[in-house]
Parts: C-alpha cells; sequence; structure tokens
C-alpha cells in the first residue's frame, strides 16, 4: 500500500502476526509499532523482531497513546530507538522517521565497510603467512644446505651442528613448545 502525501512506500498490517508474516518476505527500513494491537502487543512483536538475525537492527517506533514513564520505559528496553506518543505532529513524525532512516542507513554502510575489512584483513593475514612459510622453508633449506657443506668440508663440525641441532629440538619438545616452533 503506498499512502499519499509521504515519499515513503507504507505497508499496513491489521496485527502483529500479520506484520511478523509480512516482513518474512520483503524486510523494511523502518517499523512504526502501536503497543496495543490484538493477538500480540506492540512490546511482544519488537521482542520477536530482536530475536531473529534478519529482523534485529530495523529500527522501530512505537507510536501510541501510552505516555506513562514505564511504557516508554518498556518501548526502549523491547528494542525501540523511539517512542512517540499520539496525538503527534504529522512533521515531527516525518522528520524522526526521516533521522531514524538516515541512521539506519549509515548503520548499514558500516556495517558494509567491517565486512570488507575483515575480508581484506583476512586475505593480507593469509598473504603474510604464505610468504612467513615460504621465508621458513627458504631458511630452513640454506641451514641444511651449510649444514651439509661443513660436514663435508670437516666431519666433526659437521657432525658438532646435527648433535646441536637435536638437543635444542629435545629441548624445545621437552619445554612443551609448539611443533612449528621445534622443528625451527
Amino acid at each position: 500500500i503506498i499512502q499519499q502525501h509521504t515519499p515513503y512506500e507504507i505497508f499496513m498490517a491489521p496485527d502483529g502476526v500479520s506484520m511478523l508474516q509480512a516482513i518474512e518476505k520483503d524486510l523494511p527500513d523502518l517499523i512504526l509499532l502501536d503497543i496495543m494491537m490484538p493477538e500480540m502487543n506492540g512490546f511482544e512483536v519488537a521482542h520477536e523482531l530482536k530475536k531473529q538475525p534478519a529482523t534485529r537492527n530495523i529500527p522501530i517506533l512505537f507510536i501510541t497513546a501510552m505516555s506513562d514513564a514505564e511504557s516508554k520505559v518498556k518501548g526502549f528496553t523491547s528494542g525501540g530507538v523511539d517512542f512517540i506518543t499520539k496525538p503527534f505532529n504529522k512533521n515531527e513524525l516525518l522528520a524522526r522517521i526521516k533521522t531514524h532512516l538516515q541512521l539506519k542507513q549509515y548503520q548499514d554502510e558500516l556495517s558494509e565497510k567491517n565486512e570488507l575489512l575483515e575480508k581484506r584483513e583476512m586475505h593480507l593475514a593469509k598473504l603474510v603467512n604464505d610468504k612467513t612459510a615460504q621465508i621458513e622453508d627458504i631458511t630452513l633449506s640454506m641451514v641444511s644446505a651449510l649444514e651439509h657443506a661443513n660436514f663435508f668440508n670437516d666431519t666433526d663440525t659437521g657432525k658438532h651442528i646435527q648433535r646441536v641441532s637435536h638437543f635444542a629440538a629435545f629441548l624445545a619438545e621437552k619445554c612443551g613448545q609448539p611443533y612449528d616452533f621445534v622443528k625451527r
């Protein structure tokens, strides 16, 4: 349903259960929710919305005739981001809707950028690990080549290097060091 005199596409549901069913098919950017509704009250609907990962971050604005402090606090603790009492001023309501939609857009953009940064960070960490492994392989190959060269040059020095290497690995293993450390 598209309402006249507003720049927004609006869907209206007769009760909380219908709204929850409709949201499964098409996620809104913002929810205006009354507290006093048949079948499920607004607090219960908000609670259900906040339990679901797909709807958890949708801003909920309570619009109600209830103006007592307890209802307001319950509205915020059940997941509402704003609480507007009836009768309301149309221009004020539209300004609040615009503000909360902008905040939602900023949050969505920030989440998207965080995901991109996490993916990039994981990619960079993989590159660093791959290069580190290559450097370790090259270093071990060089040490092994030098050990063999010393062995052919002077058998006592070559055997000494092997013994020191084996003892160092033995001590590292007995001290509980991880396999990669022992290997190095």
